[in-house]
């Protein structure tokens, strides 16, 4: 695996404070010992391949999960970061 030496291709957040909340808030991006990481909120939740390692799942449920999906895509639209 290639080693990336620079921060993550120059990423610089916008500075307005958009939330979703199905969309993680992202705070910002940090460097320790030569290594670059990214700093964002922790989230306690079941996540869905979690959920669908269970088996399968009731239509609505299902619909629901993909409505909050398509909401946050929705919304992520709206977020950009100049490279």
């Amino acid at each position: 695996m290639a080693e990336h030496r620079g921060p993550p291709q120059k990423m610089e957040m916008q500075k307005h404070n958009h939330r979703h909340p199905n969309i993680a808030s992202v705070y910002g991006f940090d460097q320790h010992e030569g290594v670059w990481f990214l700093v964002m909120e922790c989230v306690e939740a079941e996540d869905l391949s979690s959920i669908l390692k269970k088996g399968p799942i009731p239509v609505d449920e299902a619909l629901e999960i993909g409505k909050q999906i398509a909401e946050a895509l929705e919304a992520a639209r709206e977020f950009h970061f100049d490279a």
